[in-house]
């Protein structure tokens, strides 16, 4: 089978399967490439991944404290957090640890761009790579002892030094 796609126009493309074509607008090439990329990609691992993704995401930031979830915020990418803050718009505990942690200026941006981005509420496939990249930046922290600071200074005072 032949497979092409082509630009047709400015933010229209059409898509050929030997003689069939099907024209796209830029955000239907988007969705197909995010479909396709999450099933060759074993980093999205189906819901099941997913899930596990979440869980351990939230384990990391329940356990930072305020130093280390401000780190987070400060290297993430926004569109990370807003897929995070969204997912785990339930745990009331866990949203107001990061709203406590923004600016009032920031805390109303991403109050508007959560609104805006996710006007039909949650998406059926949550972008797990935000998951993934949410998880190296926390537990990178965690390594530096960045996440939470408490830790990090417990396990500095419990250290002896060898002569």
């Amino acid at each position: 089978m032949k497979i092409s796609v082509k630009s047709v126009t400015e933010g229209a493309y059409t898509l050929s399967f030997d003689e069939t074509e099907v024209v796209l607008d830029e955000e239907n090439i988007k969705d197909l490439l995010l479909q396709i990329t999450k099933i060759m990609l074993p980093i999205y691992g189906g819901a099941d991944n997913a899930e596990r993704k979440t869980k351990e995401l939230m384990r990391l930031m329940k356990s930072a404290d305020n130093i280390g979830i401000q780190k987070v915020i400060g290297i993430s990418r926004e569109d990370d957090i807003l897929v995070f803050l969204k997912t785990v718009e339930e745990d009331e505990e866990l949203l107001k640890k990061f709203y406590s942690n923004m600016s009032e200026r920031l805390r109303k941006m991403i109050v508007e761009d959560l609104n805006y981005k996710f006007k039909k509420d949650e998406p059926e496939d949550i972008d797990v790579s935000a998951f993934v990249r949410l998880i190296r930046i926390a537990k990178d922290l965690q390594e530096r002892g960045l996440l939470d600071s408490a830790k990090a200074a417990d396990s500095l005072a419990n250290t002896t030094v060898s002569e």
